[in-house]
């Protein structure tokens, strides 16, 4: 992938954990928990408490807003490390192919 494409999914992972992720936080929690009561007690006030929790740089906000991205890259990390280059399968005599 370009840097451009990079840059787009790096955006649309920050996106998702700024927006979505604390959007599906709140509803789930107050499926099982019950009315959010921070601050006016919506929705609203919970993304204002996330946003508020960033600023102050607490590691639980940026941990959800950071996730999406960090699970991605830790996936194409793992996807690459245990990845043998086909080059060695060949030499190796290893085909996969071949059952």
């Amino acid at each position: 992938m370009g840097l451009a494409a990079e840059l787009l999914l790096a955006i649309v992972l920050l996106a998702a954990g700024a927006l979505a992720l604390p959007i599906a936080v709140y509803y789930t929690g107050s499926r099982l928990f019950g009315p959010y009561e921070g601050g006016t007690g919506g929705m609203g006030s919970f993304l204002l408490g996330v946003s508020d929790s960033l600023a102050a740089l607490e590691p639980g906000a940026w941990l959800l807003v950071l996730s999406p991205l960090v699970c991605v890259l830790l996936l194409r990390l793992a996807f690459r490390l245990f990845r043998r280059p086909r080059a060695v399968a060949d030499a190796a005599g290893e085909h996969p192919d071949e059952v």
